[in-house]
């Protein structure tokens, strides 16, 4: 993974995430479920590209067996899909918000531990917050449940 030399780390370049398991042939757009896995050969840290713009997919799956960071430098619309999250990190350095409309599932990975309270993670759409942490995972972000929303903890 990491197909650019100059920017081994780029979101825009499909060799740093995977479609569906397979190899992506341009940038994620709003159709696309988005998955790094390790297993893969995707486990390379990958960051967004700044600009002030919004980056759109149907959904994001982070699974286990990814390490890396997704460092999310605009803001993130995560579709009807929504956000799994079972492995990695997810930074979000530049105060850029994510927002899910599908449901969100988080059963491990940091979500902003090293970018502490600069942006939200807004779920709305009505579908449900699931936390199911085994270990010593943590948030230093604010997790917004906006109408119509629930909030399932384990």
């Amino acid at each position: 993974m990491g197909g650019d030399p100059l920017d081994p780390n780029d979101w825009n370049d499909p060799a740093n995430w995977q479609v569906a398991g397979a190899t992506a042939a341009n940038a994620p757009t709003g159709a696309d479920d988005v998955l790094f896995s390790g297993s893969l050969g995707s486990d390379v840290n990958c960051t967004t590209p700044g600009g002030g713009y919004s980056l759109a997919v149907n959904s994001l799956t982070i699974d286990s067996t990814y390490s890396g960071t997704l460092t999310a430098n605009n803001e993130l619309d995560i579709g009807a899909g929504g956000l799994n999250m079972a492995g990695g990190d997810i930074e979000q350095p530049t105060a850029q918000d994510i927002d899910c409309s599908g449901d969100f599932n988080w059963s491990a990975g940091d979500l902003n531990a090293n970018s502490t309270f600069l942006a939200d993670v807004n779920l709305s759409g009505g579908g449900t917050f699931s936390l199911r942490l085994t270990k010593d995972d943590k948030t230093g972000d604010n997790i917004k449940l906006l109408k119509g929303y629930t909030g399932v903890f384990y």
